[in-house]
């Protein structure tokens, strides 16, 4: 389900670019048209490289860890991050690291692209009341 959200939100930010460069004629005046064009093009490939590069290793590590906490008995517990009995355990502990970096870099992303969707929702708002 995870990884099926950054494919969806890119196909679909790929399709408003499309729509946007069809029924907008290019101006290289309008600095309005830039920013827009410029901003569905940054949340496209932002959702694009978090789809492609990140989530299917963030995937991958979340099933390596799945599995190491159930072997110790662990894991059972929602919006824990303390690593309870495998601090001790080397290997763990560098996994979960890399599962952290993978998954801040990915939250970031996402912020990075809802950023991106925010001020092309006010773009149009201001659109519609000027």
């Amino acid at each position: 389900m995870f990884p099926l959200y950054f494919l969806v939100k890119a196909a679909l930010l790929l399709l408003a670019l499309l729509c946007f460069i069809v029924h907008k004629p290019f101006e290289p005046s309008s600095t309005r048209a830039l920013v827009q064009s410029s901003l569905l093009t940054v949340a496209f490939l932002t959702n694009l490289v978090v789809r492609v590069h990140l989530a299917p290793h963030l995937t991958r590590l979340i099933a390596i860890k799945m599995a190491i906490e159930s072997e110790e008995g662990l894991g059972g517990e929602v919006g824990s991050t303390a690593p309870g009995r495998l601090s001790h355990c080397p290997h763990y502990m560098k996994l979960h690291r890399a599962f952290r970096r993978v998954h801040s870099t990915i939250a970031a992303a996402n912020m990075a692209s809802l950023t991106c969707t925010a001020i092309l929702v006010s773009y149009q708002a201001l659109k519609f009341t000027t």
